[in-house]
């Protein structure tokens, strides 16, 4: 049987552990993660890459340059990098379509788009390109994404 901790105890733990968080080399660590690969993901987690955000400022369609920050939409389109153990229906290679704002994004670049990290309870489908061709899925999605605007 054990015994319950004492009001005073209890104290000292909590505040030992603020200490521990608090720390310089816990809180202001600086670690360039866009040269670590994920060898693992764990849970329902998907590493997925961003087929609507190029990295750098602007998408060029017909000549036009339209910044990416005006060309996001209300929801997202991404290709499944990897999977985690505990993920039931999006698979590596497959087409999710998930809500703007939820995910968070990974510093690794894929094919010059983002990478994010996502739970598949976010995702709201599966989806079929209409073509195997990943440049015309990748023009097909600006095009969609900036007639949405």
């Amino acid at each position: 049987m054990s015994e319950e901790l004492t009001p005073l105890q209890q104290s000292n733990i909590s505040e030992g552990i603020r200490k521990l968080y608090r720390t310089e080399k816990i809180v202001n660590h600086d670690l360039d993660f866009s040269k670590w690969t994920i060898k693992k993901l764990y849970g329902n987690t998907l590493w997925i890459q961003l087929l609507d955000e190029p990295v750098g400022d602007i998408i060029m369609r017909n000549g036009l340059a339209v910044p990416v920050n005006q060309a996001k939409g209300l929801y997202r389109i991404a290709r499944v990098l990897m999977a985690g153990n505990g993920v039931v229906e999006a698979k590596e290679g497959e087409y999710i379509r998930f809500p703007h704002g939820t995910g968070s994004s990974y510093e690794q670049i894929v094919g010059g788009y983002k990478t994010w990290l996502l739970r598949e309870d976010h995702v709201m489908m599966v989806v079929n390109p209409p073509s195997e061709d990943e440049e015309e899925i990748r023009k097909l999605i600006e095009d969609t994404v900036l007639l949405a605007n």
